[in-house]
Formats: structure tokens, C-alpha cells, sequence
């Protein structure tokens, strides 16, 4: 029977149910159930050659199988936390808590603790883990409530994880297909880590299918909403309103749009340069400056050095580089709370990169975003095209006689 080894030097064998098939409603409730595993401790070996046998029976007060295997599930969930938390010596009858050294991790890592492991080791962008860490809150919660604390990570099939997701949607509010598939995204990459470190063999995670889902219509900005967000703006936030034109023309994202520093601009040839932080690879690349904002680029460089963030504290240059959540924030209280504007701030690459679509074509506002292709401004950026599509439709003249 394989051991479980603790810091101490004491171990255990691997704690059997009896009924083995007591997780199978066919499991019989008439004969009393169990937990076994046998207690190592070198300091004791002469009383105990073999390990004291310890046994726990306090689930045969239920009457039914489902009661039944979860008051088991509850009892070795407890038992496990019992050895290998808070270090609890079945011989002696003493305690001795472990701390858990997160730089460890092999197959018989508990389910929590490899996905702090995971997430330790993820790398992505800071609002991509943050958002990460929040769904954490609600994964191990989940965990907890479904009693799989202790559940080593190389038993953790795909069962798990759809109970798991399944769990976060009854204990988060406002779960939606949307918010599955992201965790679903999420939960994918912290497996490939622990995949990489050859705690498991496979991806739990890749069999489950996404969750259908309506994509709304994005929401922009009318003409009229334009010039209103553009007056009310450069009348009281003279900063963001310089930001928002450069990002307008810019056809970056706005994590991209924070990190630039002054020895990334270069007025003269009128490029920048920006980091890409896409999919498994990072790359640098030059985005042009329009002549439209070039004189809002020219102003805001005359007090930015070379190692400035171009858009730091108050959205002017200075050493610090800030959160991208800021420039939502700012939008969702300058503009759609004072001016009741739908709109978000994100909305200004789709305006930008349709106009560019109907001044040139997909090619050029695919080149402006940094796409790969042309699949992302045809799906997603191009707000106009199916409105553009029907108006070129609807006057095609070709009569059947």
C-alpha cells in the first residue's frame, strides 16, 4: 500500500473506505462502513513494527446510501486535514501543524494547493491575474463545499471540474455562459502548468465544451454622442480627453496604451511602439501615428523623458505606470454616469477600426490593431459591416426579366 509521507518523518498508508464501491448507489447500507490506513512514526517503531491501525466509523448513523457516502466524504476529507494540516500524531494524540510549502508539487499535491501552485507560476498580464485570483474565491469555495480539499490532483478528472464550475454558478451571482467559458479559459492554462510540471498526465479541462452564448451587438457612440463626449471632456478632463483621442486613433488596447514609455515614440517617423501581449507569445511592434493626432502626441511628449510612462498619474507623464482599470473607471464616471452615455471606453477601437474598414479596407485596420488576420475586425471591430453589406444588397438591380 503506497505511503503518504509527512514533513516530520511520520507517514500513512493511503486511507481505504470499506465497501470499496462506496461511492455506487448499489453499495449496501446493512453492514457498517469505515476508513482504514495504518500510522508510521519512527519514534515508535518498536511498539507499532507494522503502524498503528486507526479506523474511523461515524458515518453508519446514516440510514441512506447518499447520506451515508457524503457523511464519508466529510470524515475523510476531515482525517486527511487531521494528518497532513494540522499534523495530528494517532499515536502520540498530539498535534504538530504543517505549513505547506507551495514550492512543492508532484501528483499527490491536494486539488487547492496545485492551482496555488498554478497561479503562482502563471504568467499573463496583471489584469489578466487578478481577474484570475477573484475566480480562485469562487473555485475554492466550490472545493470546500464539495469536499474536495483533499482530493489529490492526480485524481482530478473532468467529473471534478464540471461539478466544480458547476458548484461556482450556484455561489456566484450573475453566472452566465460567458463567465463558464472564461474560467473554463482559465482553469485550461493553470492545468497546461501543472501538466508542464508532470503532476498530472492530461487536461481535465480540454474535454468540456464551451457554453453557447448570444454576442450582443456592440454599443458605440452616435455622431451626436461624439461631439458631446468630446465637449463635456475637454472642458473638465482635459488629460483623458487627450487620451482618449490618442487612443481613438491609436489601435491599440488600453494595457498596451498604459506601458508605453518615452523611448518607445518616435515623433519623426511618427510610429510607436508598442508590446503585444497576445496568446503564448509576446511581441513588439510599430502602430503608425495618424497626422490627426499627431499634435496631441507632440504635446504630451514636450514633459515626458525616456524612461516616463507617457500616461501615468493624472494621465500625464511620470515614472509610474498605472492600472488599465483606471481609464474604465474614469469613463464609467465622467461619461457614462454624468452624460447617461451606454457606450464603453473599449467601443473607440471598434469606431476607429470601422472607419478605417469604409477609408481603406480590412487589410488596413487589421495591420492598425495588429491582427494576424482579418478575422477579428470581420467578427468583432467592424461594427458597420453588416449595416454596410445591406445597404449594398438592397441596391443591386437585377431584375429576374
Amino acid at each position: 500500500m503506497p505511503r503518504i509521507y509527512l514533513p516530520n518523518g511520520c507517514s500513512f498508508s493511503q486511507p481505504i473506505v470499506f465497501p470499496s464501491n462506496w461511492r455506487s448507489e448499489r453499495a449496501s447500507v446493512k453492514k457498517p462502513w469505515y476508513i482504514k490506513y495504518r500510522f508510521h512514526d519512527h519514534d515508535h517503531k518498536d511498539a507499532f513494527p507494522k503502524g498503528k491501525q486507526v479506523a474511523v466509523r461515524g458515518m453508519n448513523n446514516q440510514r441512506y446510501w447518499l447520506a451515508r457516502r457524503q457523511a464519508t466524504e466529510i470524515l475523510l476529507a476531515y482525517e486527511m486535514d487531521l494528518l497532513q494540516v494540522k499534523g495530528y500524531n494517532p499515536i502520540t494524540g498530539k498535534y504538530s501543524p504543517f505549513e505547506h510549502d507551495e514550492t512543492l508539487l508532484s501528483p499527490e499535491t491536494y486539488l487547492p494547493y496545485a492551482l496555488d501552485y498554478a497561479v503562482k507560476n502563471l504568467k499573463c498580464e496583471r489584469s489578466t491575474r487578478e481577474d484570475v485570483r477573484s475566480m480562485m474565491n469562487f473555485i475554492k469555495k466550490a472545493i470546500d463545499n464539495l469536499t474536495y480539499q483533499y482530493t489529490p490532483i492526480k485524481e482530478v478528472s473532468r467529473k471534478y471540474i464540471v461539478r466544480i464550475l458547476r458548484e461556482c454558478s450556484r455561489i456566484k451571482e450573475h453566472w452566465s455562459p460567458h463567465i463558464f467559458n472564461k474560467y473554463r479559459s482559465y482553469l485550461m492554462s493553470l492545468f497546461k502548468i501543472l501538466i508542464r510540471e508532470e503532476a498530472l498526465e492530461h487536461n481535465p479541462v480540454r474535454e468540456i465544451d464551451k457554453e453557447q452564448y448570444v454576442r450582443r451587438i456592440r454599443v458605440t457612440l452616435n455622431d451626436q454622442e461624439r461631439k458631446e463626449v468630446d465637449r463635456h471632456l475637454r472642458a473638465t478632463q482635459y488629460n483623458f480627453w487627450r487620451l482618449m483621442h490618442i487612443f481613438f486613433h491609436s489601435g491599440a488596447r488600453i494595457t498596451e496604451l498604459v506601458k508605453i514609455q518615452g523611448k518607445d515614440v518616435d515623433l519623426e517617423r511618427q510610429k510607436v511602439k508598442y508590446t503585444v501581449k497576445k496568446g503564448k507569445s509576446w511581441r513588439e511592434v510599430h502602430r503608425t501615428i495618424k497626422d490627426i493626432a499627431l499634435p496631441l502626441w507632440r504635446e504630451i511628449m514636450q514633459s515626458c523623458g525616456a524612461e516616463d510612462y507617457v500616461f501615468s498619474r493624472d494621465l500625464k507623464p511620470g515614472p509610474a505606470v498605472i492600472r488599465p482599470d483606471q481609464i474604465n473607471k474614469r469613463w464609467y464616471r465622467h461619461v457614462k454616469d454624468k452624460l447617461k452615455i451606454q457606450a464603453d471606453f473599449y467601443s473607440l477601437k471598434h469606431l476607429n477600426t470601422t472607419e478605417i474598414v469604409s477609408a481603406l479596407d480590412e487589410a488596413a485596420a487589421a495591420r492598425l490593431n495588429e491582427h494576424t488576420s482579418t478575422a477579428m475586425v470581420i467578427k468583432i471591430y467592424d461594427v458597420n459591416r453588416e449595416k454596410r453589406q445591406h445597404e449594398q444588397i438592397r441596391k443591386i438591380n437585377n431584375p429576374l426579366a
